[in-house]
């Protein structure tokens, strides 16, 4: 089986970031005009900040590496990020209110990560699951559909583990 990557849009990376500079500008412009000076500098801070993490992606783009063992993300402002297809149940599409489309997954059942404290992992885990239906994310910024980034990988996961139906993982798309 070879490895497959999936690159993040770097279209949708730069319009993320001329937004933010258009907001930092806006900011920057109200001050002194009769503006909030607060609120002015907390814009400017704000989408300042976002500015720099989209700046960062541009230039450290995140990265989705499969292969026989498992996944891998790569890239961005987070250390890299290992899951083998073992431990994951099945990737989905979920929406999160005034978020849009996110991609998530949950672990087979009793799947526990090494970890210094396992009981917090378990409580945070299905605090998780409870609230936005998924134990774990992976950013959408691909360059693919999350639902085709989520048929891919639940296809790739199952030639991987030898399963033959990779639709019986599925967890379908999760509404608001």
């Amino acid at each position: 089986m070879q490895q497959k990557e999936i690159r993040q849009s770097n279209l949708k990376i730069l319009c993320l970031l001329a937004g933010s500079l258009a907001f930092v500008a806006l900011s920057v412009g109200l001050l002194g005009h009769g503006s909030s000076v607060a609120f002015c500098w907390l814009g400017i801070g704000v989408f300042g900040f976002c500015a720099f993490v989209f700046a960062i992606l541009v230039l450290r783009p995140q990265r989705l590496l499969l292969d026989q063992s498992g996944f891998e993300l790569v890239g961005g402002l987070v250390p890299r990020r290992r899951e083998y297809w073992v431990n994951v149940s099945g990737f989905f599409v979920f929406h999160l209110p005034r978020a849009g489309k996110q991609i998530g997954y949950n672990y087979e059942p009793g799947f526990s990560k090494n970890s210094s404290w396992p009981a917090f992992n378990r409580t945070w885990r299905a605090l998780k699951k409870r609230s936005l239906g998924a134990e774990a994310t992976i950013p959408n910024t691909w360059s693919l559909k999350a639902e085709l980034v989520v048929q891919e990988l639940n296809d790739f996961r199952a030639r991987a583990i030898g399963k033959s139906d990779a639709a019986s993982n599925s967890h379908g798309t999760l509404g608001v």
